[in-house]
């Protein structure tokens, strides 16, 4: 049986109280070389974060070069919790990583919310998927989050799945 390979995704909330190069570092000794990540923005989409990572968030994407297995998402995510829970403050997260895969016809982020929309993997995470890759673009979903609808986003991760077609 074929395990499919797909191109993994983090999406990075970074509060003022952490030093993005330190967290580089540990994501890149565990998956490899960043291929391409997005320039930060300013994360104004939901207050969700606020109380715990404070009024300075900035948003941006990094994907790795070494291609995943699709199967491997749950372990990635639960890595990534182990990651922000280093680097949490009095029980509150510093960083928000949201590892996911991008394959040919969508992106499929981990979480460990349950919901109607995700299915369950294993070890309490699930997947969903967020955007669809039709007719040359990528698509929401009723559930998609506003900042996985900027136009920007879309554009890096076609220049992503370029990747894929090699």
């Amino acid at each position: 049986m074929r395990r499919p390979k797909a191109v993994l995704i983090v999406g990075v909330l970074l509060s003022d109280k952490c030093e993005w190069e330190t967290i580089e570092e540990i994501l890149r000794n565990k998956f490899g070389e960043i291929k391409d990540k997005t320039e930060p923005i300013e994360f104004s989409f939901t207050d969700y974060y606020k109380e715990e990572m404070g009024n300075k968030i900035k948003r941006f994407w990094v994907a790795f070069k070494e291609p995943v297995y699709e199967d491997q998402l749950a372990d990635i995510k639960n890595f990534t919790i182990s990651v922000e829970n280093k680097f949490s403050e009095n029980g509150r997260r510093t960083i928000n990583l949201d590892p996911g895969y991008l394959n040919l016809s969508r992106l499929i982020l981990a979480s460990t919310k349950d919901f109607s929309h995700r299915i369950y993997l294993k070890d309490g995470i699930y997947g969903e998927v967020t955007l669809i890759y039709k007719s040359k673009k990528y698509t929401k979903l009723p559930w998609t989050y506003p900042d996985y609808q900027l136009s920007s986003l879309h554009e890096f991760l076609k220049s992503v799945r370029k990747s894929l077609l090699v």
